[in-house]
């Protein structure tokens, strides 16, 4: 057993005196004399008056003297009472603590051997407002009404409701006093004879049940009051003597001293010991504190307080024998038989920190500010402090024991630059598990202690720490760390834990090579994420493994996504360089089941239908360079001639045609026209080439191809097809058979006779002044074609001139019509039922005036106003010049055009402007 160092049971201890010494001893109180009330002067009530017994409570201390006398003092030291309350003398004196009313409990003898009892009200005045005390009730110890037995008493205790009062006696005798002990009561014996009563204490609390301690000089028992006064026999070979026994309320327990040490009991057993060793007079309890007064010489005293918690020694000094202990308003009072008085008080915390830290006593410390309640920040700062003397004493174990408790408190990075030597590397990485442990890692932290881990070449570690950490750690640095550390699978394991998918395919496809492996890590990804992945790896992935990537992208690509999600194809075609086949594989299986937005996958599809046949089923990139010599050209790839392809490449080249064809007449392939004429053109894709000029209405270069080609039939039927929109064709076709060396003579009369349509309308002069350029045509190839063009021009003169002479002849009608109305009178003949007054009008109508309502002829009327809206039609069609060019430019005769407007008064409306 250490000095001062508790033991449990009933077990004999080897007790030595000198081990209280091992406690550390402080001055955690000062001590002053206690003065008359506003004055520096000593207090003089205790010269004439030695108290025996005291206690505190309501604002008062109270004390009683052998003499039977009382006196009262209130905070400022003022004597409040000062009356005779016993004949003989005073035993105990109490003061209940939860009563409203100061009430004073006192026991003394009136007369020898027979106890008495009195309560007294402390906070009544007299007329004069001067305290007075009132006696309430005047009791006798005795039981059901018969005479005391001659016996001395020697203890007391009061509940603090005062509904149970207990009294002791030398002859061992034990009252209760039970009930309203002022109006009905009722007297008990609850120990009938024994030792000698030293100390009666009642215990009592919210969670526990009350019970009475009954110390005498040789046995200790505690009686539960509220349970029959059950019995609990604590101690049976030993007591305690007079004065030297207290209770702790807060920690619910019985403080007995005895010359070996100071013994403790709970309710029903015995607890621990402290082995104070010295002849003790009294036993007190302040606050936390246990307070002994022991003899030190015959002439003096020790008073000493122990902080039994933190195991010190707060307060020690010499004095004169001790007459009382009481203990109000925090403080100790101590009355010695000299007639002094005198006052411990506290020390505030900061003060006793100051004197702990002087001596490097961290421990007790942060033991002491845990005790007051101290703030956590308070008590860590003293836990940095410690660390700091530890660590420069070297103890670099002790020291981060203490700065792992700081954690949350101190700058990690304070903590961290203390251990940064090689040879602190094991505590460093404790201190940055417990960072992780409680979450408060940042990126650096993580990096250093994976780091640690590997400096250490602890991998166990490594892998728990990967595997197994419930902590927020940063992952990414621990991947880094791992990574640049060789650590493959630990880093690859916990990119796959965290979901740091970036990570885990840089590690999978770029350090262990696991192709297979990436690609269906990938395809459980989302959308967005497999997209973005497989722009960073999906060449590398498609080299390795380009059916399982093509699968990935059709998947990604095609209806199984939802649209708003989907990627587009085109961002994916660089994957395949080099792998033609696969590409158009993924190409066309997203098309069918995804329209496209970009034309560059249409395009790149209408490509690889032209060209794939020319790259072998291995797909190698160089399949291509080693095609025949004598083919031509495009973009750095030889077209062999069909000659030099194969059987089986002619198959698939006629059907990817037809593919093509396919998709250049779909609907929703939103293909760049002009870029897919290129690639058909380049690529020698006749029918999608036609196709494409037609849909781009370039007749001309349909019919450049096929003069080209020399496809005399598809010359005639290009300009039978496209002639009448652009009649240039048959100028293009009649220049090309007229320059030919043969005669051409079927054809050239095939286009003679097209050219004679009116909707053509091709000049017979230029189609004789292009065929009479070439010397070899003979005259027959025009000969029908000019008899033709004669006989026609012919017919057209004779009838331009029957009608020249008709519109002369009805010109002449009319103007001698003109003449007769404006020089010569005109006879009317009306009907004989015409009655007068009438109106004739020259249109030779007549009415009678009543008939008419205007000045126009009723019958010849609206055949005047249709030919006047008629006019006003035509006067308003001249000025819309958009219609006149309109007309103009899809008429086959441009001259009768301009010839109408002029007609409809083009020429007046000009001159008007």
């Amino acid at each position: 057993l250490s000095g001062g160092s508790p033991y449990r049971g009933g077990r004999r201890a080897n007790l030595d005196p000198f081990q209280m010494y091992l406690w550390k001893r402080f001055q955690f109180f000062d001590s002053k004399p206690v003065t008359e009330a506003d004055s520096k002067i000593p207090l003089k009530i205790f010269h004439d008056f030695e108290p025996c017994c005291s206690c505190a409570g309501k604002g008062a201390l109270v004390y009683g003297d052998a003499k039977g006398v009382v006196r009262v003092l209130d905070k400022s030291m003022n004597l409040r009472h000062n009356f005779q309350a016993f004949k003989i003398n005073v035993v105990a004196v109490a003061q209940p603590k939860k009563r409203s009313r100061a009430i004073l409990v006192a026991l003394g003898h009136d007369v020898p051997d027979v106890p008495s009892l009195r309560i007294y009200v402390l906070d009544r005045t007299d007329e004069d407002g001067n305290p007075k005390e009132i006696e309430l009730r005047t009791l006798q110890v005795s039981c059901r009404g018969a005479p005391p037995p001659p016996a001395k008493a020697t203890a007391l205790a009061v509940l603090d409701d005062m509904s149970q009062i207990a009294v002791g006696t030398d002859r061992g005798t034990v009252f209760l006093i039970q009930g309203d002990i002022v109006k009905r009561h009722s007297f008990n014996v609850l120990k009938e004879r024994g030792p000698q009563v030293t100390a009666l204490h009642y215990l009592e609390g919210a969670d526990i049940a009350a019970c009475l301690f009954v110390v005498t000089t040789k046995t200790i028992d505690s009686y539960f009051v509220n349970n029959n006064n059950h019995k609990m026999s604590l101690e049976k070979d030993a007591g305690g003597g007079p004065g030297c026994s207290v209770v702790d309320t807060k920690g619910q327990r019985l403080m007995v001293g005895r010359e070996q040490a100071v013994y403790l009991y709970s309710q029903d057993s015995k607890g621990i010991c402290y082995g104070f060793d010295n002849d003790k007079r009294s036993v007190s309890w302040l606050s936390n504190y246990l307070v002994l007064v022991c003899r030190d010489t015959k002439r003096s005293d020790a008073v000493t307080l122990y902080d039994l918690k933190n195991k010190l020694i707060a307060f020690n000094q010499k004095t004169d024998p001790v007459a009382s202990v009481t203990s109000e308003w925090g403080q100790l009072f101590i009355v010695t038989k000299s007639g002094k008085a005198f006052r411990l008080a506290e020390k505030d915390l900061k003060a006793k920190m100051q004197i702990l830290q002087r001596k490097h006593l961290y421990g007790i410390a942060i033991a002491l500010a845990s005790s007051q309640g101290c703030s956590e920040s308070f008590i860590m700062k003293i836990y940095r402090q410690s660390a700091d003397h530890k660590k420069d004493k070297g103890d670099y174990a002790g020291a981060m024991a203490d700065y792992l408790k700081t954690i949350g408190h101190v700058e990690p990075s304070y903590v961290i630059r203390q251990f940064l030597d090689a040879q602190r590397i094991v505590h460093l990485a404790s201190y940055l598990e417990a960072l992780h442990d409680h979450q408060l890692a940042n990126k650096d932290h993580t990096t250093l202690l994976l780091k640690c881990y590997t400096k250490l070449k602890k991998p166990d570690k490594l892998d728990r720490f990967i595997q197994t950490s419930n902590s927020a750690f940063d992952v990414e640095a621990a991947i880094d760390v791992c990574h640049k550390a060789g650590h493959y699978d630990q880093a690859r394991s916990l990119s796959m834990r965290c979901n740091h998918h970036a990570w885990y395919l840089r590690i999978t496809i770029e350090d262990l090579d696991d192709a297979l492996d990436a690609i269906k890590y990938i395809a459980k990804l989302e959308p967005a994420l497999q997209s973005k992945f497989m722009v960073d790896y999906g060449k590398r992935l498609c080299d390795r493994h380009p059916a399982e990537v093509t699968r990935l992208l059709i998947n990604l690509c095609g209806r199984k996504v939802h649209r708003k999600v989907r990627p587009p194809a085109e961002q994916f075609v660089q994957i395949f360089l080099g792998k033609q086949r696969w590409l158009l594989e993924f190409l066309r299986d997203v098309v069918d089941q995804v329209p496209q937005e970009s034309p560059v996958v249409y395009n790149m599809l209408l490509e690889l239908y032209l060209t794939v046949h020319l790259y072998p089923k291995g797909n190698s990139a160089k399949g291509s360079t080693s095609r025949s010599r004598s083919g031509s050209r495009s973009g750095g790839m030889t077209i062999p001639d069909d000659k030099k392809l194969t059987k089986e490449q002619r198959q698939e080249r006629d059907q990817n045609h037809q593919r093509a064809m396919q998709l250049l007449k779909s609907q929703q392939a939103c293909y760049d026209v002009n870029q897919a004429l290129v690639a058909a053109k380049t690529l020698r894709f006749e029918k999608g080439m036609i196709y494409l000029y037609e849909k781009l209405r370039l007749f001309g270069e349909i019919l450049q191809f096929y003069m080209e080609t020399n496809n005399y039939k598809r010359v005639i039927r290009t300009c039978i097809n496209h002639g009448t929109s652009d009649p240039d064709l048959w100028v293009q076709a009649l220049k090309y058979f007229a320059e030919k060396p043969e005669p051409c003579e079927d054809e050239i009369a095939q286009i003679l006779d097209h050219v004679e349509d009116p909707k053509i309308n091709l000049a017979p002069l230029m189609v004789i002044q292009i065929l009479s350029a070439h010397e070899k045509k003979p005259f027959s190839v025009v000969k029908d074609y000019v008899i033709r063009i004669l006989e026609r021009e012919q017919d057209a003169r004779e009838q331009d001139e029957q009608a020249i002479k008709r519109f002369q002849e009805e010109t002449s009608q009319m103007r001698k019509e003109i003449e007769d109305l404006t020089t010569k009178p005109t006879t009317f003949m009306p009907s004989r039922d015409l009655m007068l007054p009438a109106v004739h009008f020259l249109c030779k109508h007549s009415y009678h005036e009543q008939v008419i309502g205007s000045r126009e002829c009723p019958k010849c009327a609206p055949d005047y106003r249709s030919v006047m809206e008629i006019k006003e039609q035509v006067k308003q069609s001249a000025s819309q010049h958009e219609q006149f060019f309109k007309m103009l430019e899809g008429s086959n005769d441009g001259f009768s055009v301009v010839a109408e407007y002029f007609g409809r008064g083009i020429l007046e409306l000009g001159d008007r402007d």
